[in-house]
């Protein structure tokens, strides 16, 4: 009897010693495959550009405009997967027929394009571009111009293009205020067709 208990307790100790080390294991990182169809690993990619606020006081349509940028063919565990430049200036009109103005003359600056998701079934990967990539400027004395810090979107595969989807605003200066202010959420509605193919795959 005194062996059968010993024995009953051996068993339990094993159990509660092995209990921490299993809460303590962690997933596997995801694995990102992504191939670059142009060989030195840059990209350009064109479409058309709508950008609206949820009052309605800011409604934007654009020329089409040209992204470029840099996606590395590769596989790991980094969810960046490429990097993307400032757009060459795209003109718009917002609904009074004001001009506006959409990108930067200067192509230096380029803000990180990291996977957030994957939807297998659509091959689509959702997208945050972190950093001040774009510039939004009404085109008049004292004009608002506000950038995009933080822009959604999501990349789909079948048809190799890039899809913007709603962009967190920085207002530089107070002539913004009849339009957008800091901290507002607007919908950035662009679909950008790479010139070659790209596709992304969570393994």
């Amino acid at each position: 009897m005194r062996r059968t208990a010993l024995l009953g307790l051996s068993a339990l100790s094993a159990l509660a010693l092995s209990a921490p080390l299993a809460g303590t294991a962690h997933a596997a990182a995801p694995v990102w495959k992504v191939v670059n169809g142009n060989a030195n690993n840059t990209f350009t990619a064109s479409g058309p550009l709508v950008i609206k606020n949820a009052s309605g006081s800011l409604s934007l349509t654009c020329s089409p405009a040209t992204l470029a940028g840099t996606v590395t063919t590769r596989t790991g565990t980094s969810a960046n997967i490429g990097s993307l430049n400032r757009p060459a200036l795209s003109d718009c009109t917002d609904a009074s027929g004001a001009a506006w103005q959409v990108g930067s003359g200067t192509s230096t600056l380029s803000s990180a394009i990291n996977a957030t998701g994957y939807d297998a079934a659509a091959g689509r990967t959702t997208l945050k571009i972190e950093g001040p990539w774009i510039l939004v400027t009404k085109k008049s004395a004292n004009g608002c111009t506000f950038q995009l810090p933080v822009t959604n979107g999501t990349f789909t595969n079948s048809t190799s293009t890039l899809a913007t989807t709603t962009g967190t605003v920085n207002a530089l200066g107070t002539a913004c205020s009849p339009h957008v202010q800091t901290g507002d959420t607007v919908t950035f509605q662009g679909s950008f067709k790479t010139a070659a193919p790209i596709s992304i795959i969570r393994q």
